[in-house]
C-alpha cells in the first residue's frame, strides 16, 4: 500500500491500524461517522422547521433533489411536507407572502410560479 505522500488523490482515505492502539486507529473512521450524522441531524432539523428548501438541504447533504425526496420517503420520523392545494392553503399562503417584507424562492417554485403567471408578485 503506498504512503500517504505517494498519492495527491488520497491523502485522507488511508488507514493505519496500530495494533497497540487499535481504538485509537479506527478513530477517525468513528469521528468521520458521528460527524455526518451531526450534520444529517441538521439538515432534518432544518427541514422540520422549514428554515430551507429542499433542493439546498439536498446539496448540504451531498445529493440531489431526489435524493433527499427518497430519504424524507424512507425516513421513520419525518413526515413530508405538501399542500393539496385548497383554496384556504391559497388564501394562507398570499397572506402570508404579503405579509413578509422579503422571502427566498426554489428555482422550481420559481419555475412554477412563472408557469402560472404569477412570477412578476414574487420579484
Amino acid at each position: 500500500m503506498p504512503d500517504q505522500g505517494d498519492s495527491p488523490l488520497l491523502p485522507d482515505l488511508l488507514l493505519r491500524i496500530d495494533e497497540n492502539d487499535l481504538e485509537g486507529s479506527f478513530r477517525p473512521i468513528f469521528e468521520s461517522a458521528k460527524e455526518r450524522a451531526e450534520q444529517v441531524k441538521r439538515i432534518e432539523e432544518a427541514y422540520a422547521s422549514g428554515k430551507a428548501p429542499i433542493a439546498l438541504l439536498a446539496a448540504a447533504g451531498g445529493g440531489t433533489v431526489f435524493d433527499f425526496w427518497d430519504f424524507l420517503r424512507h425516513h421513520g420520523n419525518i413526515k413530508i411536507k405538501m399542500a393539496l392545494g385548497t383554496a384556504a392553503e391559497r388564501n394562507a399562503a398570499t397572506q402570508s407572502v404579503l405579509a413578509t417584507p422579503g422571502l427566498i424562492v426554489d428555482p422550481v417554485t420559481l419555475y412554477g410560479a412563472q408557469t402560472l403567471g404569477f412570477v412578476d408578485s414574487l420579484l
